[in-house]
């Protein structure tokens, strides 16, 4: 199924050697792909509009004039270029919390309506994190050595490191070295925390396994933008493009699941203040993620400010911390861009060993930074 077309999946070669490896859980938020030119949260909705008002928003030109008409009939004055302009969480809040009800709080707005606005707000946002901004070269150059790092660690199937990237980020920046470096052919050498299908009409219907001892784990616990999955069956297809409109278009071989069932969705976790999960098997996701990060010697949480709607992340990464043989040693970074108003938020949850240290100007400085996890694990001295 699914919009990209790719070949046959070969057979992936020999296992890769079992041995013990110095476990390192890397947890990224939208900070970490900010550098990147991946727009951060509170820049979403205004990436929107800039795009929606030069249509250069959706690939199918038809779906600018219905969410320009949504958007008038449920916000006025976002049009009118308003002082205030609400960022996508506070938006989708209002519109799932409608949705829940049963009920449009706008006179003139259907409930179908408010359905298909958050529908097209959805995939907005992932027209607006697909495609990366251009960033100034001198940044591009100071992010090097981190995305060297991650090809290294794809490359090499016999790497010093079990590395798991766990995100709460649906872009592709990851995902595209995964996909680049290994292929069709290699891919299921990853662990994405769940089994899966590729997302191509002529491969075959049996779940790529979870890999043993995996090269890199990836594991996305928003969903990503080239995920999407069965409700009926509860298949998920991978692809190595974006599959994201894939629950807007008709009916045809390429956009429905082994099953039959159409349409399939989009498996991302929109930012609410719900954070509703769309997709059960995210919890596959999440399991794996709380077990590696609770057995793992080393953590960098880096471009995540754990905002306080953010309540199952914060289980996640307290369990996680509180549990595992390596628990008083393990070493955290914690990098953020600048120190919070009301303190070190970070400090009073995982300061307790004294193992924890704050870094701030973003991930484009801690990369350059000595006696770092990441410096450390680079130089394998970890």
């Amino acid at each position: 199924m699914a919009i990209a077309s790719i070949s046959r999946p070969a057979a992936t070669g020999a296992p890769l050697p079992k041995r013990k490896r110095k476990k390192i859980a890397v947890f990224l938020g939208a900070g970490a792909s900010s550098p990147l030119g991946i727009p951060i949260t509170k820049a979403i909705t205004t990436t929107i509009l800039e795009k929606l008002e030069s249509d250069d928003l959706y690939d199918f030109a038809r779906y600018h004039a219905q969410l320009r008409r949504l958007l008038h009939k449920a916000y006025p004055q976002i049009r009118q270029k308003n002082s205030y302009i609400p960022d996508i969480t506070e938006l989708l809040s209002l519109l799932d919390h409608q949705v829940a009800q049963g009920r449009s709080l706008r006179p003139g707005l259907s409930l179908d309506e408010v359905v298909q606005l958050r529908r097209l707000l959805v995939i907005a946002i992932c027209e607006v994190l697909y495609e990366p901004r251009p960033v100034p070269a001198k940044l591009k150059a100071t992010m090097k050595p981190w995305l060297q790092w991650i090809r290294t660690l794809v490359k090499d199937p016999a790497n010093a490191y079990d590395v798991a990237f766990i995100t709460t980020n649906y872009d592709r920046i990851i995902d595209q070295i995964l996909w680049d470096e290994l292929g069709h052919e290699a891919i299921g050498e990853v662990d994405f925390g769940l089994e899966w299908h590729y997302a191509d009409n002529d491969s075959p219907a049996d779940e790529v396994p979870v890999p043993a001892n995996p090269r890199v784990r990836s594991y996305k616990l928003h969903g990503s933008l080239d995920y999407v999955g069965c409700q009926r069956c509860q298949r998920v297809y991978i692809s190595s493009a974006p599959n994201y409109y894939v629950p807007l278009l008709a009916r045809a071989p390429e956009t429905e699941c082994h099953c039959r069932q159409h349409p399939l969705d989009s498996i991302v976790v929109v930012p609410t203040m719900a954070r509703r999960t769309p997709f059960p098997r995210l919890n596959d996701i999440w399991r794996r993620a709380g077990m590696f990060m609770s057995e793992a010697d080393a953590w960098v949480i880096a471009g995540y400010s754990m905002p306080t709607e953010d309540l199952f992340i914060k289980e996640l990464l307290l369990t996680a911390f509180h549990t595992g043989a390596t628990r008083a040693r393990r070493r955290i970074d914690v990098v953020q861009y600048q120190p919070d108003n009301n303190g070190d938020r970070f400090a009073l949850y995982f300061g307790e060993h004294g193992t924890m240290r704050s870094y701030y100007g973003g991930l484009q400085s801690y990369v350059s930074q000595p006696t770092t996890i990441f410096q450390d694990a680079v130089a394998r001295r970890l």
